[in-house]
This record gives structure tokens, C-alpha cells and sequence, in this order.
């Protein structure tokens, strides 16, 4: 993978085949970030219902840590306690003038004590129900569960993550361009040996994915006899369009493409 554009930022995908093999150019090159948007979709897709389930397991999957870390140390307490009950009766029977044994004995019932302690606090951290959400929090992340998109395009969501998820569930992907019409078509290896295909468009010489509409073309091309640039921003805000590169449209913006 490259990167081109004017700012560099936009991703190409390039196959070194014909380079390897046989000494030639590349035999492919391709925008990444339709592609890159179409595998997202059908990775997605593919994963929403096991986003719920995952939601719904992660809670419960907290609630029963919770019982069983409580449960442990409160085990643990008990059985710190006997064997400390316990040192305590050998250290007060024994002799006092035997002072090599006593010493061994206190040492013992000291630490069985440090222990008790130890239960009983981390005990304390856990006094009470298991952590749980309000309906709210709950219903907000059973919606983050059932919606993988939104938490996948968080910007807190690290590509180290999302790329290991690719690998897990797609064994390889091959890209076979078309001419008529002008696409690429995807298609998607899944472990498991389901195979998908999936069609991207591709831009044609001379186009590119931030191209102005259609449309927009045809209403500035029509305004701009009668209108001024400003006006026909406003227009065009009013309908509902926007630029190429998404934004909002402005005097100028409406210059450069006149």
C-alpha cells in the first residue's frame, strides 16, 4: 500500500506480480478507500448480530466475575482465619522457655493475621450488589453492540484493533477489475469458506470520488445567468447539497466550479 493524493492521504493498494514475476509494472493499482469502505460494510454486516450477543455476554460476564471474586476471597478469609485461630492455640501452648519454637509460632500467627486483613479488604471493595447500569447506560450499550458501525468509526476505536479483526474473520480477499461497467469486484474469503462477492464503483479517467454532483452542476449552471456566486450558495445550501469534499457551499466554492 502507498499513499497518494495531494496531501498524500489517500490510500492505494498496489500488486507487485508483474514486477516480481516478470520484471514488468505493476500488474494492479488501485484507490483504497472505496474498497476499504466496501470490506468495512461487509465485515460489518457480517458481524452485527454476534454484537449483540457479545453485549449481552460481556454483562453478564461481569456480573458473575464479580459474584465469583467475592465468593473466592470470602473463602479465602475464612480458611486465613482458622489457620490463624489455629497458630494462636499452638503459640499459647507452648513453652514460654522454649523460645526458638515460640518465635517460629508468633511468626506464623502474624502472618495468618496479614492475610485475615488482606480478605477483609479486598472484601470491602466488593461490599454490596455487582456493578451494574442504569436502563439508560443499558440501553446505550446494548444500542454500541447492536450498531458495530458507530463504535468502529469512534474515533477512540485503534486501526491496530480493527485490523486484527479483518484477519480473524477474512482469509483473503481478490480484486477483479471491470471495464463495462467500470468497477471493481470483490471477492471476499471468509474463514470458514464462505466466499462474497462484493462490487465497488471505480472512477473513470478523469473523475474522482469528490467530483460535484450532477445535479449541483446543472442548478449553478442555470443560476449563475442570473445569480451571483453568493447567491447560488445559499441556494444550493438551502436544497441540501453539498461540495465534493462535503462541506457547505460559499461564494468561492461556487466560483471554482463555474
Amino acid at each position: 500500500m502507498v499513499s497518494s493524493g495531494t496531501r498524500g492521504r489517500v490510500p492505494r493498494d498496489i500488486c507487485h506480480g508483474g514486477r516480481v514475476d516478470r520484471g514488468s509494472s505493476s500488474c494492479l493499482t488501485i484507490g483504497g478507500l472505496r474498497v476499504d469502505r466496501a470490506v468495512e460494510a461487509a465485515v460489518l454486516d457480517a458481524s452485527q448480530p454476534a454484537g449483540v450477543t457479545a453485549a449481552v455476554e460481556a454483562l453478564e460476564r461481569m456480573r458473575a466475575e464479580h459474584d465469583l471474586t467475592r465468593q473466592t476471597w470470602t473463602l479465602a478469609g475464612e480458611q486465613a482465619r482458622d489457620e490463624a485461630q489455629r497458630a494462636q492455640r499452638q503459640y499459647d501452648r507452648v513453652d514460654p522457655d522454649n523460645r526458638l519454637v515460640a518465635g517460629a509460632l508468633e511468626r506464623r500467627w502474624n502472618a495468618m493475621l496479614a492475610q485475615v486483613a488482606e480478605a477483609e479488604a479486598r472484601l470491602a471493595t466488593l461490599a454490596g450488589e455487582p456493578p451494574t447500569l442504569s436502563e439508560e447506560q443499558h440501553h446505550t450499550f446494548l444500542t454500541l453492540g447492536h450498531d458495530l458501525a458507530t463504535v468502529w468509526r469512534h474515533p477512540a476505536a485503534p486501526e491496530a484493533l480493527k485490523k486484527r479483526i479483518l484477519r480473524t474473520v477474512l482469509q483473503e480477499m481478490m480484486i477483479h477489475p471491470t471495464q463495462e461497467p467500470p468497477e471493481h469486484v470483490l471477492h471476499l474469503h471468509w474463514h470458514g469458506g464462505v466466499h462474497t462477492e462484493v462490487r465497488v464503483a471505480r472512477n473513470t479517467a478523469g473523475k474522482h470520488g469528490r467530483a460535484t454532483e450532477h445535479d449541483v452542476l446543472a442548478v449553478i449552471r442555470e443560476l449563475s445567468t442570473v445569480c451571483r456566486d453568493l447567491t447560488i450558495a445559499a441556494t444550493l445550501n438551502r436544497l441540501g447539497y453539498r461540495t465534493g469534499t462535503g462541506k457547505t457551499w460559499r461564494a468561492h466554492s461556487v466560483a471554482c466550479v463555474r
